[in-house]
């Protein structure tokens, strides 16, 4: 669909947001964290969940043509 993977298609970011932290931007589609595809909304919440608090995982992202992989962090719950 318009030439971009199926995934997360982030569209707004909070600030000082984990994924802020770990480099996304608007427009980034976000493709796999660890060892789950992301396929739209319901699977990122589950791949979300399965983070840890206080635990990092591999996130794997899509942005102007290309893949790329950056470290998101999950903080402690308070």
């Amino acid at each position: 669909y318009y030439s971009m993977p199926q995934g997360a298609w982030i569209k707004t970011l909070a600030k000082n947001s984990p994924a802020e932290d770990a480099g996304l931007a608007e427009g980034d589609v976000i493709v796999g964290i660890g060892d789950i595809t992301i396929l739209g909304d319901a699977t990122l919440r589950k791949a979300r969940a399965s983070i840890e608090p206080g635990k990092s995982a591999v996130l794997t992202f899509w942005r102007d043509g290309q893949y790329y992989e950056t470290e998101i962090f999950r903080p402690e719950e308070e």
